[in-house]
């Protein structure tokens, strides 16, 4: 009677010191021998749970976390009066945040764009209204999308020169057959509608027209009138006539 009434009053400590000294001097008393292992255990669990409350008052999340998942694991229906696993846990949750917004602000000041994006959309898969997030969403990927011009046009340029300097050491060469062999090529061009290209183009042509080469300075010429002369149509409004199927430059006069 005495170790269910220090049950009843959740004496666990002084209730287990009574059951195991009953069962120590009765030992055939199965039923005192039942509940000295259902006292150890919710005296065990009474413990765990004011250590949880303790590490709660610490601010020690993951303890708390920690110490009622190992609650859980011994008696899953044990309560938690006072939410600590809840609250600890979105404790956790803001720490965590946190931090990856820390992350987020230190590649943004290192011009490291796409780390921050990948951070604020860890971010937004926990919180989606956490701080200023969703703006910082848009601001990134604007940056990112810059950037990402940015290189293009720089690219573009790169291969603006590369090709350029092509034809230049083409056209300089001393050999007429290579320097008449970017006629066709530049007068291509002259339907780029990137209008760097053209100018490019035209500017070669026009150098080749000086060309020692009668081959070299007669084709380039030709490609210049036909160029001129479509012009000419494109301003009045003419369609562009129908190819005859000669090639342009086939009645280029012998060198």
């Amino acid at each position: 009677k005495e170790a269910r009434d220090g049950i009843k009053a959740g004496k666990w400590e002084t209730t287990q010191q009574l059951l195991e000294q009953l069962t120590a001097d009765y030992p055939e008393l199965q039923a005192a021998a039942d509940l000295l292992v259902s006292v150890r255990k919710q005296g065990k669990l009474t413990t765990l749970y004011q250590v949880a409350e303790e590490l709660y008052a610490a601010g020690d999340w993951q303890g708390v976390v920690n110490t009622l998942k190992d609650i859980q694991g011994l008696d899953p229906d044990y309560p938690d009066p006072n939410s600590l696993l809840n609250s600890a846990e979105e404790q956790l949750r803001k720490a965590e945040l946190e931090v990856l917004y820390t992350k987020v602000q230190a590649a943004i000041k290192g011009d490291k764009w796409e780390s921050a994006l990948s951070q604020l959309r860890i971010i937004q898969r926990i919180d989606k209204e956490f701080r200023d997030t969703s703006q910082l969403v848009e601001k990134v990927k604007d940056k990112i999308s810059e950037l990402k011009t940015e290189r293009e046009l720089r690219e573009q340029e790169e291969k603006y020169q590369a090709l350029r300097t092509g034809f230049e050491q083409a056209r300089n060469n001393p050999i007429s057959g290579v320097r008449a062999s970017i006629i066709p090529e530049l007068e291509n061009l002259l339907n780029s509608d990137d209008q760097k290209i053209v100018h490019m183009a035209l500017k070669i042509l026009e150098k080749s027209v000086q060309d020692d080469s009668r081959m070299v300075s007669n084709a380039a010429l030709e490609c210049l009138e036909r160029y001129s002369n479509q012009r000419s149509l494109e301003q009045k409004g003419v369609p562009e006539p129908q190819s005859s199927g000669v090639a342009p430059g086939k009645e280029k006069a012998p060198a």
